[in-house]
């Protein structure tokens, strides 16, 4: 008896370790999400602080969504730059202006996504997507790592999961969501330089 009791006590502890580990990442994607909101709220800046404002994030246990809010009175959220007639190779309006050496497009779907790959089987893509009346789910559920960041003034989240970097924007000015996805072996600086270097035209 006193073996199946240490037994089962043992798989309680084990039970409850699980549980609190899942809440606390819980708790960390919710504080880098409100450091995103806050930090960035109360800048100087009258027309940053209207933008920061309008970019509403929702937390769940399983996902971050991203919601643009381009209801009356957001005033410096412009129409998405799909409207104006610039194009590039692989985007309506948007161009990646830097692509690391050894990488060719393996896959493209025209002004929505592009992939890369290289020889030693290493990748990365880009997705851009309207934030008119539209959201974004990232998923944040037991992330390695999450940080938020600021890319040519556009707030977003930093996600290690399962192997593959996350690098997420809103870009208000343009109304536009960007996504930066790269497998680990490219490193977090080399994904956050591709998302630096994609110019909206």
């Amino acid at each position: 008896m006193e073996t199946i009791r240490r037994h089962f006590a043992h798989q309680q502890r084990r039970s409850a370790l699980r549980k609190t580990g899942k809440v606390l990442r819980l708790v960390a994607v919710i504080m880098a999400v409100t450091v995103l909101l806050f930090t960035t709220a109360f800048a100087v800046s009258e027309e940053f602080r209207v933008a920061t404002l309008n970019l509403m994030l929702t937390i769940t246990e399983e996902y971050t969504q991203f919601s643009i809010n381009a209801s009356e009175g957001t005033g410096g959220i412009k129409k998405s730059a799909s409207n104006t007639d610039e194009k590039s190779e692989y985007f309506q309006n948007a161009e990646i202006g830097w692509i690391p050496e050894g990488f060719v497009c393996s896959e493209n779907i025209y002004n929505t996504y592009v992939r890369f790959e290289n020889d030693l089987g290493e990748f990365f893509y880009v997705a851009i997507q309207s934030g008119e009346g539209g959201v974004l789910r990232v998923d944040t559920e037991n992330p390695d790592s999450i940080e938020n960041i600021s890319i040519n003034g556009n707030e977003g989240l930093c996600i290690v999961k399962n192997g593959e970097i996350g690098v997420i924007t809103a870009d208000l000015e343009n109304c536009l969501y960007i996504e930066v996805g790269a497998s680990l072996a490219l490193t977090v600086d080399t994904a956050k330089k591709i998302s630096e270097n994609i110019l909206i035209l």
